[in-house]
């Protein structure tokens, strides 16, 4: 009896060991405070977040302050998540982390249940699924809380393999309600059939059973009939197909060089990193030779679908690896399985967390993360949010360092906003009409938090023509400074009703009249 017993234990501690090891790697950013990247905005900052009923009316980011324009992306299955977390832990940022990792190790659990039914041995899961459990490209998954949905949608797709195994009625609707929730937590499942047939084919189930893809395609179709009866569409350059050589090389980087792993690689701004994009497609043909076939189908029906993200907004984000590297862990495990020599030195694969330690702990802070950022990836995007990161941090003059560098050409929008302003606090007018005038330049355009400001500095200057120039070229000006310009300039020559135009409906013509003769004061008259 004892000797059953300890056998039994002797085949089963792989994935115990396995989620120990996933918890201790990623447990020290439990007590981290911050909230960072698009964090605070999303989770603290959210007006939608709010009211449960608002969480199925619209966009992602609708509602939220600073978020600018729609972008189209219909995900009330992160935000509810986000809500319960409210509800549950308010604030504080060690609940919203606890959930997140427990979902990964969730994901981690079904992989390997999963993995088993592909009939893998426990060794050679050990080191696939450890792969995809420690990988330091996860830690963006992970440890960025507005990336939960990768994880979400992840969870909701293997679950819906398991269950289609033995496509019963119930199991069958299951599986759609699966679907359905997952694909509302992240547009990845859209591809959930290729992912099914990559499973039915490793399980030796032929093309699976016509039933499991009626479910599959009927959750998909809840899911799109969810979003269009809220009127979101899709992403404006989802099917940019030139991103995908940048994106390629980008991801095959991070997977095969994972070291100094940070957010910010951007398509439209760095130069393709054909090396990794070989050397990529080099380690997919030894997988496919080795019979890790299926598990890269699994992985691609997972990373496809990531190219709209890239072609939206140009990032080629590690948290897009997520659920790639699922498919990946299974393939390096089938090719273990098929060779034994491979299955005791492929058992140190976990050791890849003692890399992923330190990458995660990049995300303790915004000045941690985008400095890490911007030595990884020197561009316009990264300075940008090291700029604004050091900006929030009280450090205006090296902020504008890095929002000069951002605006150089090519330009990275945000900080086009942001540059002079920065240049009129830190330098004065002088030092921001030079900067105002180099970003447009440079292809800023003429947005007015950009115009505004500048026509602020030459009004300073006493450079009126410029500055009423510039003031009258905006016809919306959400700073409210090209007003207090166009009411200066209409006072400096007694234009009383061309100054009581400019008061807005509702706004104090007192008060106007107060900026107007300060600014007039400032320029000297």
């Amino acid at each position: 009896m004892a000797r059953t017993v300890l056998s039994q234990l002797g085949q089963h501690w792989h994935l115990p060991l396995l989620l120990v090891v996933t918890l201790l790697v990623f447990s020290p950013g439990l007590l981290n405070p911050a909230f960072v990247y698009d964090d605070a905005q999303l989770l603290v900052n959210n007006p939608t977040l709010t009211s449960l009923s608002k969480l199925f009316s619209g966009d992602l980011w609708a509602g939220v302050p600073g978020a600018g324009h729609q972008r189209d992306y219909y995900r009330p299955g992160v935000l509810f998540s986000f809500f319960l977390d409210r509800a549950v832990f308010g604030e504080d940022a060690f609940g919203f982390r606890l959930h997140s990792l427990a979902l990964h190790l969730l994901a981690v659990s079904l992989l390997w249940t999963l993995g088993k039914h592909w009939c893998l041995s426990n060794r050679a899961l050990f080191a696939g699924v450890g792969l995809f459990a420690v990988h330091p490209a996860q830690v963006e998954g992970v440890v960025f809380l507005a990336a939960r949905n990768d994880v979400q949608a992840l969870c909701a797709l293997l679950a819906v393999l398991l269950l289609l195994r033995v496509p019963t009625a119930g199991r069958l609707a299951g599986a759609a309600v699966l679907i359905a929730l997952g694909t509302l937590c992240k547009e990845s499942l859209f591809l959930a059939p290729l992912a099914y047939l990559a499973s039915a084919k490793a399980q030796g189930q032929g093309w699976g059973d016509a039933r499991g893809y009626v479910a599959i395609f009927a959750g998909l179709g809840l899911a799109l009939l969810a979003r269009m009866l809220v009127g979101v569409g899709f992403p404006h350059g989802a099917l940019d197909l030139s991103v995908l050589p940048g994106a390629w090389g980008g991801w095959s980087r991070s997977v095969l060089w994972p070291l100094g792993l940070a957010p910010g690689a951007h398509a439209g701004f760095d130069p393709i990193p054909w090396g990794p994009a070989v050397a990529g497609l080099l380690l997919i043909g030894g997988l496919i030779w080795g019979g890790g076939g299926w598990g890269l189908l699994l992985g691609a029906a997972l990373l496809i679908p990531a190219l709209g993200g890239v072609g939206t907004t140009g990032l080629v984000a590690d948290r897009y690896l997520y659920g790639a590297l699922a498919g990946l862990g299974l393939s390096l495990a089938a090719v273990v399985r098929r060779t034994p020599s491979l299955e005791r030195p492929s058992m140190a694969v976990p050791m890849l967390g003692l890399l992923t330690i330190p990458t995660a702990a990049n995300w303790d802070s915004d000045l941690i993360l985008w400095s890490q950022a911007v030595l990884s990836h020197s561009n316009p995007y990264t300075h940008g949010a090291y700029a604004k990161a050091l900006y929030d941090a009280g450090d205006p003059a090296s902020a504008l360092t890095q929002a000069r560098l951002a605006t150089q050409g090519p330009v990275y929008a945000h900080s086009c906003y942001n540059v002079v302003p920065w240049a009129l606090e830190v330098e004065g007018p002088q030092g921001a009409v030079r900067t105002g005038k180099s970003a447009i330049q440079a292809g800023c355009g003429r947005p007015p938090e950009l115009v505004c400001p500048l026509a602020l500095s030459h009004a300073l200057l006493g450079d009126w023509l410029e500055a009423e120039e510039y003031a009258l070229s905006m016809e919306q000006d959400p700073t409210g400074l090209c007003v207090v310009v166009r009411a200066a300039a209409a006072l400096r020559v007694s234009d009383e009703k061309a100054f009581a135009s400019e008061a807005k409906p509702g706004a104090s013509l007192e008060q106007l009249r107060e900026q107007a003769e300060w600014l007039i004061e400032a320029a000297g008259g």
